[in-house]
């Protein structure tokens, strides 16, 4: 789930304006965000599959699915453009 998140953070930097924002506070924020919606999202799942073990094919084609949609976001550097 880290993964995806990950790339869900690398999405959101590319669709950010930076130009005249402070950089560094930017970022921040950025990743402050997507790391409160991943631990959202894992308490979410700890407490279904603990609750229900049979919700596990859910979520891993929900993943699969989050993942397919983030392909382009994968590992790798990406650029930010200040102009």
């Amino acid at each position: 789930m880290v993964e995806l998140f990950a790339r869900i953070l690398r999405k959101r930097i590319t669709e950010t304006s930076f130009a005249g924002a402070d950089l560094n506070s930017t970022l921040q924020h950025l990743h402050t965000t997507v790391s409160r919606e991943l631990a959202i999202e894992q308490d979410r799942y700890y407490a279904e599959i603990y609750a229900d073990p049979s919700k596990q094919p859910f979520w891993s084609d929900a993943t699969r699915s989050r993942f397919a949609e983030l392909d382009m976001y994968g590992p790798h550097s990406i650029v930010i453009s200040t102009k």
